[in-house]
């Protein structure tokens, strides 16, 4: 009676075991489809048009900071204005290429492809791109306003350095003279008597103005009626103020022009980076190493724990074959079931945290969230159909020898002999 209980007691924990094992088989085969998976962030983030939102809340975020706010001034730009130019300095492909990059690096540190991840922004082209959209910008302002017609090198000379000192001091002007009313013999010393400008600007823009004070006279001369030279005047102005702010962002970029997001973080919590990948590790080892052997063990143990049921049930040949078959089958049917279940319980689930918050890029991420717990409650259903197809075969293959050995049975049982004569005993002696 004892045997009997211990050993039901067994098998009910084998089965148990076999049934976690192979939810944890399918849970680790997940997460290394799912979790490390660059591609499923990717799309995620393009199906819910994530790509777009990050772009126009950096945009505004750029425009928020110190030094962009001086080169608005500086250059007299509009809000509205710097919004359209900065998204043609920080294109939205730009930008997708960049946070796919980002995300591809951590999903190689994750999986252990990378023991130092580098992670960074690379901000040559949009540095590049800022300084020449920024200098358009200053032709473009120049270009719009009116044209006027002084007729005197005095008069022309004193509208000229009220240009620059407009520009320099972040004001665009109402108008921009020409030369085309100055008499010819008196251009070149209408624009020589523009360099007393010279004494009124700030260090940098005036040493930009005089390094192309040639070109823009020869310019101003020979173009008489072109704005072509008070563009380049304008321009020599504004020249040193977009290098500020442009040498203001490089003081937290490497020799290529890179953000080390890494390097951020490390000095965001106080840490050297030594230390803070190490405690990184801490968190990455774990997820490494579901992904690379959880799979693996997981079956294993499934294996093991089906072995020991059949052995449990030594020595009934069909028990043994009977019970590992009905328990793979539980267990198929239980993954279905769990998965089913927990599918309908994430698909309610909405995340609310980004409902008063101004983080740009705080509804994308509940976006990958809410996808991420809905993807790893979803099992695949191959594994749980192939176990129950050898989970049946297996309990087919126990009740075909229960048949086969009743069968057996009731066709041979004890013969009543043709002659009982001789055995009877013989009376008398």
């Amino acid at each position: 009676m004892l045997a009997t209980a211990l050993r039901t007691l067994a098998a009910l924990l084998l089965a148990v075991l076999i049934c976690a094992s192979f939810l944890a088989f399918l849970t680790a085969s997940k997460v290394r489809a799912t979790l490390l998976e660059p591609t499923f962030y990717t799309t995620v983030l393009d199906e819910n048009d994530s790509y777009a939102t990050i772009h126009a809340g950096l945009i505004s975020e750029i425009g928020q900071t110190e030094e962009m706010l001086q080169l608005q001034d500086d250059l007299g730009m509009p809000p509205d204005d710097f919004y359209e130019l900065a998204k043609e300095v920080v294109t939205l492909p730009y930008l997708k290429a960049q946070i796919n990059g980002i995300i591809t690096g951590v999903m190689s540190y994750l999986r252990g492809e990378d023991e130092d991840p580098q992670l960074y922004v690379e901000l040559a082209q949009p540095i590049e791109s800022m300084r020449r959209v920024s200098l358009d910008y200053v032709n473009q302002r120049v270009e719009s306003v009116e044209q006027t017609h002084p007729t005197t090198a005095e008069e022309y000379a004193r509208e000229a350095r009220n240009l620059i000192d407009l520009i320099e001091g972040g004001d665009i002007p109402s108008s921009v003279p020409s030369l085309t009313n100055v008499p010819e013999p008196m251009r070149g010393a209408a624009v020589d008597q523009v360099l007393f400008v010279l004494t009124r600007l700030q260090p940098q823009a005036a040493a930009s103005l005089e390094a192309h004070w040639d070109e823009i006279r020869r310019m101003a001369v020979q173009q008489p009626q072109s704005p072509e030279a008070m563009k380049l005047a304008a321009r020599s102005v504004a020249s040193p103020y977009i290098d500020e702010a442009v040498a203001y962002i490089r003081v937290h970029l490497d020799d290529q022009d890179r953000f080390d997001l890494v390097q951020a973080a490390a000095e965001d919590s106080d840490l050297p980076r030594d230390q803070f990948l190490a405690d990184a590790d801490s968190v990455r080892d774990p997820i490494n190493s579901l992904q690379s052997v959880g799979p693996a063990i997981a079956l294993v143990i499934m294996s093991l724990a089906t072995i020991a049921l059949a052995l449990v049930n030594l020595p009934h040949r069909t028990s043994m074959i009977l019970w590992p078959g009905i328990t793979l089958i539980v267990a198929g049917i239980l993954a279905i079931i769990v998965s089913a279940l927990l599918s309908a319980l994430f698909s309610t689930i909405s995340f609310d945290a980004c409902a008063d918050a101004t983080d740009f890029a705080c509804q994308p991420v509940m976006d990958v969230l809410r996808e991420l717990t809905g993807a790893m409650a979803d099992f695949p259903i191959l594994p749980s159909i192939a176990l129950i197809i050898i989970g049946s075969l297996t309990a087919a293959v126990a009740a075909i020898i229960i048949i086969t050995a009743d069968f057996r049975g009731a066709g041979t049982g004890p013969t009543r002999p043709a002659n009982m004569s001789g055995d009877k005993p013989k009376e008398g002696w």
